[in-house]
């Protein structure tokens, strides 16, 4: 119990802290007659140099057209099943891997070990992270995604090899999982931004690849359970690894490629 009140208090401080963050989203006012319009009076914005470029790219569609014209997008279907994917690995490193570990490790499973596991997962983060979003900047976004989410279905599926059967062969595998979720991360934002046509929108395409995510914290924990129940763990697991790599792979197959450069570039 107190390892949950230990949480609860930082995730306060982490609300606390959020409340000092500067505001980056520029808010510009419309009349609203150019609302009613849809956009501004072009020979006025082309004869008066002190009109702000920004102000001409407010989208004249409403919430529910935007989503609707992203939602159709390819790129847009593309990074949401690789999020609702990557998502998935998030539920069964959850849900999964401290059963997995009980089963392979049996009396010696303490939840000191388990405890370990993770924070070995998630210290490759120290790492992955600020990688993955140097690569992605530098190679483009699809270039660092494809790669980063293959290490994520090779640590799930080494972790089910006939081989790892103590603390010490998991433990790489563990650590794989996690630096491959820590590069993909970054990229993946970072594509789902770049698809938005201007910054305004920006916010709404990133939305949805976080929605694609919390559908999959909704009924992969309860399926990959149910499946584990009925089967093993291992299975559940290689399942997992298949579902990432199948998305990734339909990724790789329908995503365009996007760098910094190129977005600035057709905009």
């Amino acid at each position: 119990r107190t390892s949950f009140f230990i949480v609860g208090i930082a995730a306060g401080l982490t609300t606390l802290g959020y409340t000092f963050l500067p505001e980056t989203a520029k808010r510009t006012r419309v009349a609203p007659w150019e609302r009613l319009i849809g956009q501004k009076d072009a020979s006025f914005s082309q004869n008066n140099d002190c009109v702000d470029e920004k102000s001409d790219n407010i989208p004249s569609l409403s919430p529910r057209e935007v989503y609707g014209q992203l939602i159709r997008n390819i790129d847009q279907q593309a990074i949401m099943m690789l999020n609702f994917a990557v998502y998935s690995s998030y539920a069964a490193m959850m849900s999964i891997v401290p059963l997995h570990v009980f089963n392979i490790m049996g009396d010696e499973a303490t939840a000191g070990k388990v405890g370990l596991l993770f924070a070995s997962g998630a210290m490759m983060g120290w790492i992955g992270a600020p990688s993955g979003g140097y690569l992605a900047d530098r190679f483009g976004r699809k270039k660092t995604i494809f790669p980063s989410a293959l290490l994520i279905s090779c640590g799930i599926f080494s972790s089910t090899l006939g081989y790892v059967d103590d603390f010490q062969t998991l433990l790489p595998a563990i650590m794989l999982w996690g630096l491959g979720n820590s590069m993909t991360s970054p990229g993946m934002s970072a594509f789902a931004a770049d698809i938005a046509d201007n910054e305004n929108i920006r916010g709404q395409a990133l939305s949805l690849s976080r929605m694609a995510g919390d559908f999959a914290f909704l009924i992969t924990p309860t399926c990959l359970g149910v499946l584990a129940q009925s089967t093993s763990c291992s299975t559940a697991l290689q399942i997992t690894s298949v579902v990432v790599l199948g998305a990734n792979l339909t990724f790789a197959a329908r995503a365009t490629e996007r760098t910094r450069d190129r977005y600035k570039r057709n905009n």
